[in-house]
């Protein structure tokens, strides 16, 4: 059996060896140069070298320390000036007004789009589903399914709300005659499944579980002078009423659904948590601050944008067990509280923030024009940073 040669006597280890040798050369070439009169010795190949490593450690220390955001201009396809509205949508962004509806990927171009004309539109996503109703205007709604609209509903009567499901169910919070107001739900084939009507008092928000067989729904119920709220939730397949919840001295204005069996409220005096079955989980008081802004669509965290005692705005957030987490004091007006998951991102005046749950700043990044729309992405790494005449897409993570 022949023997097995070293590396060192390889052709590649005689190559190397070579060019070892070469690169000893030319770092041990000194050079004298004189130094405020004194001659001093210098490796020029070994300094280069230093300073381009010192270089890099420097740029990734900055980095870390120092984050700045990269922006790039966003070739969008409609008129900048707008007056858009946002919601996450898988990886991308939904914007809408009461003209268009479209799917915006990172680099700022339609994936789809669909012409909707409506007075009030508002829009709901449940999974690939999406739900655009006019609300208190042409009592019409369209459902679309990654980019195709799969449903149009005329209900024929003003539309006060309007959600849908992870699984394609629709309901819709509508006036009704001789009713204070009715709910109706769909299933996936625009099918009518379900019908309650609400005849003791007026419906303010519903929502639909993601699993789409319950149905959350607020009333303003008045006893003589006095004012409160209702909460009931429905169970569609059954057509029964599962729970009804009573808190006396508020009104309940927004619900979400957090998975099947949490129910989060928000009303002019608290933020609330319930069980399907009706149980209180949480009440984190407002203590007095009226919020002027909030977000409750996250299951981890949640927003709400409140001010101090020097009128400036104040960020409040809490977590999914209504405990406070952090908070962040703005210098002045804090615009445009974006959630997804627990990636906040909110803007004071042309500078786009990154906020963490802790309420730290994560990232600012200065972007050339005034911000009126800020996106974010359904990934929480880009926002869509839409002004006047111009727009950026801005990476936050």
């Amino acid at each position: 059996m022949a023997e097995k040669r070293g590396w060192k006597r390889s052709a590649f280890g005689k190559r190397f060896s070579a060019y070892q040798e070469k690169a000893a050369v030319i770092f041990d070439r000194r050079k004298n140069v004189n130094f405020f009169g004194k001659n001093l010795t210098i490796y020029p190949a070994r300094l280069t070298t230093s300073v381009v490593v010192l270089a890099l450690v420097l740029i990734f220390l900055l980095n870390i320390f120092f984050p700045v955001g990269g922006k790039k201009e966003a070739e969008l396809n409609f008129d900048a000036g707008g007056e858009y509205r946002q919601a996450a949508y898988g990886n991308n962004l939904l914007v809408y007004n009461n003209a268009k509806i479209k799917e915006v990927n990172k680099k700022g171009r339609d994936i789809w789009s669909a012409d909707i004309y409506m007075t009030n539109p508002s829009v709901d996503v449940g999974g690939s589903y999406v739900v655009a109703a006019d609300l208190e205007g042409k009592n019409s709604a369209y459902v679309f399914r990654n980019g195709r609209q799969v449903q149009e509903y005329k209900i024929g009567y003003t539309v006060l709300s309007a959600k849908i499901s992870e699984n394609g169910y629709t309901a819709f919070a509508h006036d009704a005659s001789g009713y204070k107001a009715r709910i109706t739900v769909f299933d996936p084939d625009g099918q009518e499944i379900f019908a309650w009507n609400s005849g003791d008092g007026y419906l303010t928000d519903i929502d639909i579980s993601d699993n789409g067989r319950y149905v959350a729904a607020a009333q303003i119920m008045t006893d003589g002078e006095k004012a409160y709220s209702r909460l009931r939730v429905l169970d569609v397949r059954r057509k029964t009423e599962v729970s009804t919840t009573v808190r006396e001295d508020v009104m309940i204005s927004c619900l979400k659904f957090h998975g099947n069996d949490k129910i989060v409220a928000v009303s002019d005096r608290d933020l609330s948590a319930y069980t399907r079955s009706g149980k209180l989980r949480y009440a984190v008081s407002f203590a007095g601050k009226n919020p002027t802004a909030f977000q409750i669509e996250s299951e981890r965290v949640m927003a709400f944008v409140t001010m101090d005692s020097r009128g400036n705005d104040l960020l409040e957030i809490y977590g999914a067990d209504g405990r406070l987490r952090g908070t962040y004091a703005a210098e002045g007006k804090l615009n445009n509280v974006t959630v997804c998951g627990s990636t906040i991102v909110a803007n004071e005046r042309r500078e786009v923030l990154r906020i963490s749950p802790g309420g730290k700043v994560k990232k600012r990044v200065q972007v050339p024009h005034d911000i009126r729309l800020l996106g974010l992405y359904g990934d929480g790494c880009e926002v869509l940073a839409v002004g006047n005449t111009a727009a950026n897409i801005v990476k936050v993570k």
